[in-house]
């Protein structure tokens, strides 16, 4: 079943485990949305962008290293294993707006590995110790920010837009986003 998004639209993936790194952070994602209770079968966020001339739909994704480009074309033709928010409503307007906000963020090679600790320590249960790491991190503002993983550029980018998002900026997880796409029937 192919999946119809349009731009502006989060994709909830899990990237195939082509190699250990990949299959290690699929399996610390799942493990620490199932310690927060959250959805843990979709490890990855992925916001869809544009259709080149060739018909390939390319989405903005997240990941260790760089804020990148990404062909979408394997998680659109497995509807089964790709969990959207196509039907939340967005304007036209507001899908330009987030589209928009994530073309500076492409090659940020700034990995925001304090918010990973955080949400890691926070879902173990030890949140006394992330309280330290919590206050050390800086607030995002209205510019594209410098550090971000997948699914915190894909908050900030619909906090850009005024549309819903999890709304935990900085420390929105996949999990997070599969709560909310699921609670709001999207």
């Amino acid at each position: 079943m192919m999946i119809d998004v349009k731009p502006g639209d989060v994709l909830l993936v899990r990237p195939p485990d082509r190699s250990l790194l990949v299959r290690f952070a699929n399996w610390a994602i799942a493990l620490g949305a199932r310690l927060r209770h959250e959805p843990a079968e979709w490890t990855h966020v992925i916001i869809a962008h544009h259709t080149d001339a060739a018909g390939v739909f390319w989405g903005i994704q997240g990941q260790p290293g760089v804020v990148g480009w990404v062909d979408l074309t394997q998680f659109l033709a497995d509807g089964t294993r790709t969990l959207t928010n196509v039907a939340q409503p967005k304007t036209d307007a507001a899908r330009k707006v987030i589209c928009d906000a994530l073309l500076p963020t492409v090659g940020v090679a700034e990995y925001d590995w304090a918010a990973i600790g955080v949400d890691a320590v926070i879902a173990t249960g030890a949140i006394a110790w992330a309280d330290p790491l919590w206050k050390a991190v800086g607030r995002w503002g209205p510019t594209a920010p410098g550090h971000v993983v997948c699914s915190s550029v894909a908050d900030w980018a619909y906090e850009q837009a005024g549309l819903r998002a999890p709304g935990a900026g900085r420390f929105t997880t996949p999990g997070d986003w599969a709560q909310f796409i699921q609670r709001g029937a999207w």
